[in-house]
């Protein structure tokens, strides 16, 4: 499935996938920002007879194109998921953001309210800039930097635009157990530097969702691992969503992807999207 986001924010064209084939939509939002859908794709699981499921490569990343205007701004970001909503008929859609794809789907919550049927964000980047607090990631790179299990040069690009090297060597770094292996999907999940560097040079102002959320009524859920390094970012999240009742979730033994557990994280998501019908 191929949506084409509306002018003026972009000259490219999404690369989406969808599984299942219910009435009902989940969009999935990737994190980066600058990585592919790939590891997205553990989320078929949710599809039933009710729930149609899409994943999909955010401009500039994946098999998805870089905008010809360099435009990574959150309304080019909301204006693509617009565009996706559009070209799958519905009026409304369910939302799963992850880690910083979670500000795009709280961009597009305050820009379209009346469009989304429920939101999950799992190890979400929080609803202002302001919010943001790396103090945890870096101490662990840091660590790992010292103890020597990231080499000198380690995060030495030499020129690529490809970071999912450097992403797939700090892997330890956003989990409870370090030793946890990468699965097949996040393997597959490129980085493409530019997208990374754009978007941070887009919004480098940052943003501030606090007030457009506050009347957003839909069924609202908030989880995090126990060890996400950015776990203070998520548990700042529910504060702002006053018009509706914040299911806010740590999960045990996690990280801050859900690989490390999955079928907690999964069936806690399907529960919530059924009762949100």
């Amino acid at each position: 499935m191929i949506a084409p986001p509306r002018e003026p924010h972009a000259r490219c064209r999404l690369n989406a996938r969808s599984v299942g084939a219910g009435d009902d939509v989940l969009v999935v939002v990737n994190g980066g920002p600058g990585q592919s859908h790939d590891y997205c794709e553990s989320t078929d699981g949710l599809a039933t007879s009710e729930f149609q499921v899409v994943t999909y490569d955010q401009r500039g990343t994946g098999q998805t194109a870089h905008p010809a205007n360099g435009d990574y701004s959150m309304d080019a970001y909301v204006s693509d998921l617009e565009a996706l909503r559009k070209e799958l008929g519905v009026d409304q859609m369910h939302l799963l953001g992850h880690s910083f794809g979670g500000v795009f789907a709280i961009a597009y919550t305050a820009a379209h309210p009346d469009r989304v049927a429920s939101l999950q964000l799992y190890a979400s980047s929080p609803v202002t800039a302001w919010d943001l607090d790396s103090t945890e990631f870096e101490a662990r790179i840091a660590g790992f930097e010292d103890n020597g299990t990231f080499e000198e040069g380690y995060n030495e690009i030499d020129g690529s635009n490809d970071c999912a090297p450097y992403f797939q060597t700090i892997w330890p770094v956003y989990l409870y157990d370090t030793d946890f292996p990468m699965t097949p999907s996040l393997k597959a999940t490129t980085c493409d530097l530019e997208t990374f560097f754009g978007t941070s040079d887009s919004n480098m102002f940052g943003w501030d969702y606090t007030q457009e959320v506050r009347s957003f009524s839909a069924p609202t859920a908030v989880y995090y691992g126990e060890s996400d390094p950015f776990i203070s970012e998520s548990q700042a999240i529910p504060q702002y969503f006053t018009g509706t009742d914040v299911q806010e979730v740590e999960i045990p033994e996690c990280g801050h992807y859900w690989e490390e557990c999955a079928e907690d994280f999964l069936t806690r998501a399907a529960t919530f999207l059924v009762d949100a019908l």
